[in-house]
């Protein structure tokens, strides 16, 4: 049975005992940061920094006060329609004389 180690480029054979030069440790050397690690570090300190800022807490007070407006609005304006339709379901007609007349 062979093995290739992708890290070291070394293929091994399992039935011999392996060398320990062979087989080097991952943390043996401390690897040095990638940009990509880079970049995420410095996005995150970019998020805290806006985070700290007023422009988005005011935005989004705002936002937040006008949907609130218009939803007080449409369930106004719903209650009302409703209460409409119910007073027209509890009056009766009659074709003489022409008074209603509401229970």
């Amino acid at each position: 049975m062979r093995h290739f180690l992708i890290e070291t480029g070394v293929i091994l054979d399992m039935n011999e005992p392996a060398e320990q030069e062979a087989l080097p440790s991952k943390f043996s050397k401390v690897s040095r940061p990638r940009r990509s690690q880079w970049l995420g570090a410095v996005l995150v300190l970019i998020c805290i920094a806006v985070s700290w800022g007023d422009a988005i807490d005011v935005s989004s007070e705002a936002y937040i006060d006008s949907a609130l407006t218009q939803a007080l609005f449409a369930y106004g304006g719903a209650r009302a329609l409703n209460a409409g339709i119910s007073l027209m379901q509890s009056a009766e007609f009659q074709q003489f004389p022409a008074n209603p007349q509401i229970r």
